[in-house]
């Protein structure tokens, strides 16, 4: 790389929308520690920005600041994550939002307890990020909207109309679907309240002229 990234460590790669690649990482000096790095090289390799991020519009020691993985970002420029130490006493899941020049557009961090780290960020069908990370020594998933925010943690997917497990799709369009939530429905033909047994359906909603229980 070039003497200016001399001290850089990458740990992820992703191809970039223009052709080019962008690595997430970080940058050591023995002066500042490990600063979270971005690097930009185009399809030749070489390099068309680097960016190093700290903690933002605070004069708090941040002295083990990584970027894990990158992502494109959904409205342009790019999105990584990783963890951020304030006063090597507090670290957290951290997101960084740069435009398509390296520019750092925000930064935030997601959680409230000690020992998490962000080793994964994927994008989803519906606008979001879903993040891969260490919460408090156990692994966990935490999905982001556009702007960074925390939406709600990843679950098991179930028959509530609801993105569950964050991955775009809800209920029968996911495959990961917990088919313990799935109810069976009965054909009510006459629509008098009750159905026939042999003539069923097992979804999530009932489909029309269909009804739960009450056999003719």
């Amino acid at each position: 790389g070039s003497s200016s990234s001399q001290g850089s460590v990458g740990y992820s790669i992703k191809n970039s929308d223009d052709g080019g690649y962008v690595i997430a990482g970080k940058y050591y000096h023995y002066n500042w520690g490990d600063k979270a790095w971005l690097l930009k090289v185009n399809i030749n390799g070489n390099v068309e920005w680097e960016n190093t991020f700290d903690v933002q519009g605070t004069d708090n020691w941040a002295d083990n600041n990584i970027l894990y993985d990158v992502v494109n970002a959904h409205d342009g420029g790019y999105i990584a994550v990783g963890q951020i130490d304030r006063d090597n006493e507090q670290e957290k899941v951290w997101l960084v939002k740069v435009d398509e020049n390296g520019a750092e557009v925000w930064n935030k961090d997601l959680d409230e307890y000690h020992n998490n780290a962000g080793y994964s960020l994927s994008v989803t069908f519906d606008g979001g990020y879903v993040i891969g990370a260490v919460l408090g020594y156990q692994s966990g998933i935490i999905k982001v909207d556009d702007n960074g925010d925390e939406m709600y943690p990843a679950l098991a997917e179930i028959c509530d109309g609801i993105d569950n497990d964050c991955n775009g799709f809800i209920d029968e369009a996911d495959e990961n679907l917990d088919t313990e939530t799935i109810t069976t429905f009965y054909l009510d033909a006459d629509g008098d309240g009750f159905a026939l047994e042999g003539d069923s359906v097992s979804t999530c909603v009932a489909p029309e002229n269909y009804i739960e229980i009450a056999m003719d």
